[in-house]
């Protein structure tokens, strides 16, 4: 017995080295690229401006004991669950942050910065693909019975080009090749014999690390299992009534387990407002299909011409289970022409087509059965298969030689597939036990070029040569570098204070140089910041979906958020406030400060509900005296300034529209409209334009605007990624006319609903009298301590911070409410006289979903333990 377990120990390490070595084989045009040019595994866009830096944020805040809210993220959030999307909730990553936490506790790595996790990247892949290697091996080897033919054909999955795509643009999205196989394995295992715990440990895994691709795995497993009750693949299986009990119990364990990730992930989801475009979606698309296409010049190269030879070897329709893996594998293939399908695995919205990882798994495994049935022929009749291998190998020559001629610009490697086809003939003839792993590794050897070109063209089509040591050196740490420069002396300047920035680079700079920001780029919001930006129709000057982009040079909100800073450059202005001055120059980079800002704390004798001022455009400055929150039991309405009422333009005259309204033809020059403002200016400092444009005909591609002469971006508004909200509202210096300049190649609707003429006098005195509140405050991110006397009997106060849930506050030791006030931010009642006020950050439901979680652990090992004379 001792020997038998010391071999299955030995075969389980050799596995394991085998599957590490072909992991760096694969990886060999990366290794090589990461060596020789110090080029990473990195991609310019998404991979580096949110997963990078996402990556490095979570690490310094892990290291700092802030584990789920931080100022230095959006200005301050709940990272934790707007992460949930990303790595919050990822183990692997959990893995990574302990891994590197160490090393550097020893000394071994002195500098953990963005170079640190680009070159790591390339060790995350290699320690990725060998355990999703080892699943999906340990996966197809229950139909293959073989390890050694498992660990082969696994690999067309583990290094699929869809692997590789999302590793390099999308990294966290990997993760669910790892989770795929094991969910499957416990489905097998429920089937087969009713034992749950892969099952339950399985969906666990994939419902706490990404519920995003936990969705599109647990419908797959659904219909997986359904088929699988009408196509029985192994002897003695369960009954289907015992396999729903089986399912049920360890699913539901399996989701209780998974309770902490899973509802982070779900309260991020729902939190977010996805105001996405419109899009009619069809239920095919099957006209750019051709076989060259599908064999040559498919982004994803699906079917390998290994696929292609088992599908065309006959005998392997004698074995059941490789008719069910190649039917469900040619099913998904037809249906991923299904845009209509690509909508219901991205959550019935917007199509997707990342579901299709699944597909590989399918034709692995697949390609293993045939395999199998190919080695047990042979052994049987080998001139039998040796002519059932030659005619499918000259099948398949015919049939890439057709795909070659459809597809003359690919460089079809006939000489590939016809050496692979001769190379296993003579194999097949010589055939020994000594002989099958040169067979099988011959089969993963001839695979490579594949591999290797389609990780170059990966390479050259999102330019991987971009994010090289020198450019991340450059861009992010380079005291040199303009940016970074300008954001040292902000830092140095606040003296520890809480102050924001603006700014115009790459996104999520500012979380990066912990410079707080309310730029940020990610797929989930806090949908009161949202609802805070539409309620004060804050322009967004880039108008990709989920992307805030400060508070477009709003100056009353600048002043009330703290975001008293503005690094851009000279000839951009639109997002400088009007109250900004310079005060800092690098080349043409100009770094603004407000001249009139408020205290942190902002306490206020002017409450209004929102119904009382739902009637009034331009909020702003309401708010310098006052707050807004919803109809309240203590809320004792304060009446209206009357000067609202007065500062509109009446009498404008707009060039070029009929009743404030213009559609521009696409026939016409660009479309320019002129409004000449004839009333009295001086009395104002600033004008407020509150205008919609809508693109409502022409080319549906991205487009940009000018009013005065500054740039707005827009995505064309047919993009699934497109904001669409049209209506906004910009501040511009007094001029004697405000000019409109469109682009002709599309047709806008344009309506200019007010122009308000705004004065900084009542802003100025406030920003002054606050310089004269008693008051102290400390921050430290999930805890917020203030001091106040309130000597002048303020009854409201709020704070610049956005609302969220999880928020508690105590006022001298009791508890109070907080109100979402303004439509997004914090506010409470305070009383009279000396107080102190602490807010604490808890994260919703943690502790519940955390115990809930642990019980359910500890009730998984309860029924399926038994004592040491029973196993």
């Amino acid at each position: 017995m001792n020997v038998k377990i010391k071999n299955v120990k030995l075969q389980g390490l050799l596995v394991l080295i085998f599957s590490l070595i072909v992991s760096i084989v694969a990886h060999k045009f990366f290794i090589e690229n990461q060596w020789y040019h110090e080029q990473y595994m990195v991609g310019p866009n998404d991979q580096l401006q949110q997963m990078q830096i996402f990556k490095d944020f979570m690490y310094e805040q892990f290291k700092e004991g802030e584990f789920f809210y931080s100022f230095n993220y959006n200005g301050g959030d709940n990272y934790f669950t707007r992460l949930s999307y990303y790595y919050s909730t990822s183990l692997i990553h959990y893995l990574t942050m302990i891994g590197t936490y160490i090393l550097e506790k020893l000394n071994i790595v002195n500098n953990v910065n963005m170079i640190y996790w680009a070159r790591l990247a390339l060790f995350l892949s290699l320690f990725r693909t060998t355990i999703i290697l080892l699943f999906s091996a340990k996966y197809i080897n229950i139909f293959t019975k073989s390890v050694s033919i498992a660990l082969i054909s696994a690999t067309f999955y583990a290094f699929s080009s869809m692997y590789f795509r999302h590793m390099v643009l999308w990294e966290f999205f990997s993760d669910a090749f790892i989770w795929l196989p094991i969910i499957l394995i416990g489905v097998e295992k429920i089937i087969r014999g009713g034992k749950g715990n892969w099952f339950a440990i399985g969906l666990a895994l994939t419902l706490f690390n990404n519920d995003y691709f936990a969705y599109i795995i647990v419908i797959i497993v659904a219909l997986y299992i359904v088929v699988r009750w009408f196509y029985q693949l192994s002897d003695n299986e369960e009954s289907v009534k015992n396999q729903i009990l089986h399912f049920l119990k360890y699913g539901i364990l399996g989701f209780l387990i998974s309770l902490p990730g899973f509802f982070t992930f779900v309260r991020g989801f729902t939190q977010t407002i996805r105001d996405v475009a419109p899009n009619r979606i069809e239920w095919t698309d099957f006209q750019p299909i051709n076989i060259g296409k599908l064999l040559l010049t498919e982004n994803m190269n699906l079917i390998p011409f290994i696929f292609v030879i088992m599908l065309l070897f006959k005998p392997n329709y004698q074995s059941k289970s490789f008719k069910f893996f190649t039917f469900s594998s040619l099913f998904l293939l037809i249906a991923r022409y299904s845009i209509k399908v690509a909508s219901v695995f991205n959550g019935f919205s917007d199509p997707q087509f990342r579901w299709q990882f699944v597909i590989f798994l399918l034709i692995a495994t697949a390609i293993g059965i045939g395999i199998k049935n190919i080695y047990q022929i042979v052994q049987t009749d080998i001139k039998l298969g040796v002519k059932y291998l030659l005619t499918s190998g000259l099948l398949t020559v015919f049939i890439y030689f057709i795909a070659h001629t459809q597809n003359i610009e690919h460089p079809f490697d006939i000489k590939t597939v016809m050496l692979f086809i001769l190379l296993q003939v003579i194999l097949f003839i010589l055939f020994s036990k000594k002989l099958k792993w040169i067979s099988l590794i011959s089969v993963f050897v001839l695979s490579l070029n594949t591999i290797y070109t389609s990780n170059l063209t990966l390479y050259e089509q999102y330019n991987l040569q971009k994010v090289n040591r020198e450019y991340l050196y450059n861009t992010f740490d380079n005291t040199g570098n303009d940016y970074v420069k300008s954001f040292n002396k902000i830092k140095e300047e606040s003296e520890g204070e809480l102050v924001r920035g603006d700014y115009e680079s790459i996104h999520n700079f500012g979380m990066q140089q912990q410079v707080p920001s309310f730029n940020v780029y990610n797929s989930f919001q806090n949908g009161y910041h949202q609802q805070f930006n539409q309620y004060y129709k804050i322009a967004n000057f880039d108008s990709g979906l989920n992307k805030q982009n400060g508070l477009a040079g709003r100056q009353v909100l600048s002043s009330l958020m703290l975001q008293d800073y503005v690094v851009t450059d000279e000839n951009n202005q639109k997002i400088v406030p009007i109250a900004f001055e310079e005060t800092n120059r690098e080349n043409n980079l100009v770094t603004y400060e407000n001249t009139m800002p408020m205290a942190f704390i902002h306490p206020v004798h002017n409450v209004y509900s929102a119904s009382q001022i739902a009637d009034v455009d331009y909020k702003d400055q309401l708010l310098i005296n006052g707050a807004i929150i919803e109809e309240n039991k203590n809320l004792v309405e304060s009446t209206i300034p009357e000067a609202l009422d007065t500062i509109n333009f009446d009498d404008i005259q707009i060039a070029g529209s009929q009743n404030g309204s213009v559609i521009g033809n696409v026939d016409e020059e660009n479309i320019s409209l002129t409004i000449n403002i004839n009333e009295a200016t001086q009395e104002y400092d600033y004008f407020v334009l509150d205008y919609t444009i809508i693109p409502i005909e022409g080319k549906t591609e991205d487009y940009s605007y000018d009013i005065n002469g500054q740039t707005i971006k827009r995505i064309s508004a047919d993009s699934k990624y497109a904001h669409q909200v049209f209506r906004q509202q910009i501040e511009l210096p007094i001029t004697d006319s405000i000019k409109i300049d469109l682009p002709n190649y599309t047709r806008h609707k344009i309506e200019i609903h007010n122009l308000i003429g705004v004065s900084l006098d009542e802003l100025e005195s406030r920003s002054l009298s606050d310089q004269s509140l008693d008051y102290t405050y400390n921050i430290n991110d999930s805890q917020i301590e203030i001091t106040f006397n309130n000597e002048q009997d303020y009854p409201f106060m709020v704070l610049p911070i956005f609302y969220d849930d999880g928020w508690y506050l105590e006022i001298n030791d009791e508890d109070q409410e907080i109100l979402n006030t303004n439509n997004g931010m914090i506010g409470f009642y305070i009383p009279e006289g000396e107080m102190t006020i602490q807010l604490t950050f808890k994260q919703p439901y943690l502790i519940t979903s955390s115990v809930i979680s642990l019980l359910a652990v500890v009730f998984l090992i309860f029924i399926n333990w038994r004592p040491k004379n029973e196993r």
